[in-house]
């Protein structure tokens, strides 16, 4: 996914420009602005991964979120699931940011994925306001490679 955000403030505290959640429920993938930086969480991090790169505020900038496929191998989790590993990438101006791995509870964008813009849903409540402006969000159904991200 990708979209152009404007940070209005620096601030201490997480604050969404996208989130996802799996049929209405929980948040399954939050990408958003703290300190300066940039913030992913999902519900397999028990502390959201933060970015080191220093941002300006009152500029606009392009953040794209890649979540590519790891072969692990197949297993079940103690539900009997197959864990989907992903290595996730967070872009900034054509430049990564941050790379994690994770398991998010996504299998694909389909009816049951709900897209938040500027906020995350907790206990079916918003909350993590952006402050700043949002535009031209993009969900893609398949990885933008590098020349792709920078042609933005």
């Amino acid at each position: 996914m990708g979209v152009w955000f404007w940070p209005e403030r620096e601030s201490s505290n997480m604050e969404a420009i996208l989130s996802m959640a799996v049929d209405g429920k929980k948040n399954a993938v939050t990408v958003g602005w703290v300190n300066s930086g940039m913030y992913y969480q999902d519900p397999t991090k028990a502390e959201p991964v933060l970015s080191e790169v220093t941002l300006e505020r009152k500029t606009w900038h392009y953040l794209v979120l890649t979540l590519d496929p790891v072969d692990r191998g197949v297993y079940q989790d103690n539900r009997g699931l197959v864990p989907q590993h992903r290595v996730g990438t967070l872009w900034v101006d054509g430049v990564v940011v941050m790379t994690f791995e994770t398991r998010p509870p996504l299998t694909g964008l389909h009816n049951g994925v709900a897209i938040t813009v500027g906020a995350e849903y907790h206990a079916g409540a918003p909350r993590r306001f952006f402050t700043g402006l949002v535009d031209e969000v993009r969900v893609y159904d398949t990885t933008l490679n590098e020349m792709e991200i920078g042609a933005f």
